[in-house]
């Protein structure tokens, strides 16, 4: 898979809060570092990245999607994701007009 094709990947694994692909998409070691409002976050290992800081405080279970946004940097080594940047705005309010949740 190319950087792009893993980039889109990524994408689509995010929202989909798929655990698989997303462990399945970060090399080991990953060079993970995130800003957030009120926090910064910094990992090394893919499992913490996955589980304890996407899946278990940004989109952790039963949270419902609300219109957030992220801008992501990444680069590539092999076939995974050697390094992440992601910078997020947190959850902005929902134009009228569109669904908050799922």
């Amino acid at each position: 898979m190319n950087g792009d094709a893993l980039g889109a990947a990524f994408a689509r694994a995010l929202p989909a809060k798929d655990r698989d692909t997303l462990h399945a998409l970060l090399g080991d070691p990953v060079d993970f570092k995130a800003l957030t409002p009120g926090a910064h976050w910094d990992a090394d290992d893919p499992g913490e990245v996955v589980d304890r800081i996407i899946l278990g405080q940004w989109f952790e279970p039963g949270a419902t999607r609300h219109l957030v946004e992220q801008q992501v940097y990444y680069g590539v080594a092999g076939e995974r994701i050697a390094w992440l940047r992601i910078l997020c705005s947190g959850f902005r309010p929902v134009p009228d007009g569109e669904p908050a949740e799922d």
